[in-house]
């Protein structure tokens, strides 16, 4: 198995080919580890067979090796990428800043010819250059041979020159400024330069602060388009019945990411209408120093912007790795059943398509006039807790389902914790593997479970509930009033309040009750202890607490506790089971009747003869099971409605004949969602198409034929694009009350009842063919 699983974590990472993730051929790779393992701890494998399974795991692992490789070296191309691309911004903003330096030094030296200043710029602008060519430099450096590591260097190296350029023009637009300063000849006009440059600084921090706003806000949505095809993801993975909680989990921290992007571009907007607001506020006619305020300002501003614009950019990727995990999720399943059901294709069976045999087993299953159900027993069961006793405790039932698919002789194994070895029982394994995992439940079958046993697995649902719980014997205490009974002759255990010459709040048990700890607190009266006239009255306290009194005497009263009968604990057969299953080709023959799947339902308790059920019922509730369209195999659940007409008594000849008719029960299973998706289909369970008798049995057992798709009729036949069949049974019964003589409660329509369905069939001609199969069961309740 540990093979197979490694084979088949190949297959994964080879389907996916140059998109296989990190985390498939980790898996693969664990797998194979595994594999090794179970090879070498194996004792009963010969050297042959030994070598065999190495061999057979080296073909695993030489191309799960290649595609680790093949892996790593595109994360690493990718790598290198990034810094190209981040050097090469470095080198654009060193030569366009090295240009920008190149014309505040020409215009410094145009103003005042080989002044100091001029001379400085001059430098500043050199310096600009060189620092523009070693960004340059450092980016023509970067090849795709190189590792992530040199290639980072190199973009850091460009990143410095990018940030020298940036201080060298900075000096000589200073440099420049300042001879522009000095060489206006008065005031007002320095004034005017200062203001002007100010606004002209405010207005570029603007207009990036807006860019940077502007891309915040487009991070924030990209987050938020993230978060919701997570929860789509999520959402499908609950109703496929795929790995829903790490979907969920992904949702989660797509959803956390999208709010704090959201936040990060609300604050970026601030910061542009921050900087906007600053901009705007530069008077033409104020000062140079309010003016360059308001410049700094703005400058502020813009940088808060681009840093939440960065923020939310990568809130945004934590968004979107979120929203890929989440569909990977997906379409992961995770019941024992539907893993087993999609193996993939194994590449060393040439000659063998598992999956595609997967599908086929389904459209035979299907195909079949019992869906799979021929021998299948199930059954609930939930006894009720046992009543506790002096010498042991309550003991608590637990719900255990006992299904055997084909009616193979052994039910699955039910453990829904996994069996520990007992160290101290030397000699014998008593260690056993967890088989049965709860799952959500199906409307009102409110347990599910998946069960995987060996090669044979399950998906069930019931509405089981807990059998009538045992209830111990109590003979009661009778209510009883005292009046002025002479107090000596019980015991007094708590003398309350004095009162006058008596005492009030006082608890007395009559003579005849032995006071201990294990006294029943019932038996004891309430009331007050009065001293009669002319009588010595004492109470002294006693070392158990109690007290010994004389002369004095009780008044008071008990309320009493009625008798309470005994109860056995009860088994409750009220209930249904239905589900569907897949027992794997455990002989590895690869014949056409393996892999096998069913459907199987059935119920706790039986319904009357149908024959003696008179009038209509509507029952309503769930479906599920398995679906193909010749591919993968997927989890599909619906709703379930139908409707009994079990005939009325009388005849033409004679109105006040009995009903001879077992009657007609038909329906449909609709509202189906398949594979996460909701579908279109309708399958109409109809009568077996011999109308005069009906379709329901005088046992209440129940056929017919299943119909999904278009109908066409010709010549007055109709046909369908889908067909198949569907078989049920009454339950749950009402027992006749012996109270009313004049009505026979048992023939009310039943309770429940339950079924398996299927349908299969194939549309489009040639390589256009579609093989779509629904196999599944059913539960429904009166309305």
């Amino acid at each position: 198995m540990a093979l197979n699983a490694a084979g088949q974590a190949l297959s994964v990472v080879t389907a996916a080919g140059e998109n296989a993730t990190d985390a498939q051929i980790m898996d693969a790779e664990t797998k194979v580890a595994q594999a090794k393992a179970a090879i070498a701890a194996a004792d009963d494998l010969s050297d042959a067979e030994i070598a065999q399974h190495n061999t057979a795991l080296g073909l695993i692992e030489t191309p799960l090796m290649a595609a680790r490789a093949a892996f790593d070296d595109a994360q690493r191309l990718a790598d290198v990428g990034a810094a190209r691309a981040a050097a090469l911004q470095s080198y654009m903003d060193a030569d366009g800043n090295a240009n920008k330096a190149r014309q505040a030094a020409d215009a410094a030296e145009e103003t005042a010819p080989g002044s100091a200043g001029a001379m400085a710029a001059e430098t500043a602008a050199m310096a600009a250059r060189t620092a523009a060519d070693a960004a340059k430099a450092a980016h023509d450096a970067i090849v795709d041979t190189m590792t992530k590591a040199e290639a980072d260097a190199e973009k850091a190296k460009a990143a410095a020159a990018a940030e020298t350029a940036m201080s060298r023009y900075l000096t000589a637009m200073r440099e420049n400024d300042t001879i522009q300063t000095a060489a206006t000849a008065a005031g007002e006009q320095q004034r005017k330069s200062d203001v002007a440059a100010a606004k002209r600084l405010a207005g570029e921090a603007v207009m990036a602060a807006m860019t940077a706003k502007n891309d915040a806000d487009e991070a924030a949505t990209a987050a938020e388009n993230a978060r919701d095809d997570a929860r789509a993801a999520y959402e499908k993975a609950m109703a496929a019945r795929t790995d829903m909680a790490t979907a969920k989990e992904e949702y989660e921290k797509a959803k956390t990411a999208a709010m704090d992007a959201r936040t990060a571009a609300g604050e970026a907007n601030a910061a542009y209408m921050a900087a906007k607001s600053a901009a705007e506020g530069i008077d033409d006619d104020g000062t140079a120093a309010a003016a360059q305020t308001a410049q700094m300002t703005a400058e502020e501003q813009q940088g808060i912007a681009e840093a939440r614009q960065g923020t939310a950019e990568g809130h945004q990727s934590t968004a979107e790795t979120a929203q890929e995990a989440a569909e990977t999720a997906r379409d992961t399943h995770v019941l024992g059943l539907l893993m087993n059901a999609n193996p993939g294709d194994d590449a060393d069976t040439m000659d063998v398509n598992e999956q595609t045999r997967m599908a086929m087993a389904v459209d035979t299953a299907a195909a079949s006039a019992t869906n799979g159900a021929t021998g299948t027993t199930a059954t609930a069961t939930w006894p009720g807790d046992v009543a506790a006793t002096d010498t042991a405790e309550a003991m608590p039932g637990a719900l255990s389902i006992a299904v055997d698919p084909a009616g193979s002789g052994t039910p699955l194994a039910f453990r829904t914790a996994a069996v520990e070895d007992d160290p101290e029982t030397t000699g014998t394994d008593e260690s056993a593997p967890q088989t049965a995992t709860m799952i959500d439940g199906l409307g009102d079958f409110m347990h599910g479970y998946s069960i995987s046993d060996g090669t044979r697995h399950v998906i069930v649902f019931t509405d089981k509930q807990q059998g009538t719980s045992a209830v111990a014997a109590d003979a009661g205490v009778e209510p009883q009033t005292l009046a002025n009974a002479a107090a000596s002759g019980g015991t007094v255990t708590d003398l309350g309040t004095a009162s006058g010459t008596g005492f009030t709040g006082v608890t007395f048990y009559a003579s005849g009750v032995a006071v201990g700890d294990d006294t029943d607190p019932d038996l004891a009266f309430m009331g007050s202890l009065t001293c009669p006239s002319g009588t010595a009255c004492t109470a002294e306290t006693n070392a158990d607490g109690t007290f010994t009194i004389t002369g004095y005497v009780f008044s008071g009263s008990r309320v009493g506790r009625a008798a309470v009968a005994e109860v056995t604990a009860a088994e409750n057969a009220n209930y249904l089971v239905f589900g569907v299953w897949l027992r794997e080709d455990s002989n590895g023959d690869n014949t056409a009747d393996d892999p096998d799947f069913g459907a199987f339902a059935v119920g706790g308790s039986t319904a009357p003869a149908a024959a003696e059920i008179t009038g209509t019922a509507r029952y309503e509730g769930s479906a599920t099971g398995v679906y193909t369209a010749g591919s993968n195999v997927d989890y599909f659940q619906g709703d379930a409605t139908l409707t009994a007409n079990f005939g009325t008594p009388g005849t033409d000849t004679d109105p006040t004949a009995a009903d001879d008719e077992a009657g007609t029960i038909t329906g449909m299973i609709d509202n189906i969602v398949a594979g996460g998706n909701a579908m279109d289909d309708v399958i109409y369970l109809n009568d077996d198409g011999t109308p005069t008798d009906g379709n329901i049995s005088g046992a209440g057992a129940i056929s017919g034929d299943a119909r999904m798709g278009t109908a066409t009729t010709v010549d007055a036949v109709t046909t369908y694009t889908h067909n198949g069949s569907w078989t049920g049974q009454f339950y749950n019964g009402t027992a006749d009350d012996a109270d009313t003589a004049d009505v026979n409660e048992s023939h009310v329509a039943p309770g429940s009842v339950a079924g398996t369905f299927s349908v299969t069939g194939t549309t489009g001609e040639g390589d256009d063919a579609v093989t779509r199969s629904y196999l599944g069961s059913f539960g429904a309740h009166k309305q």
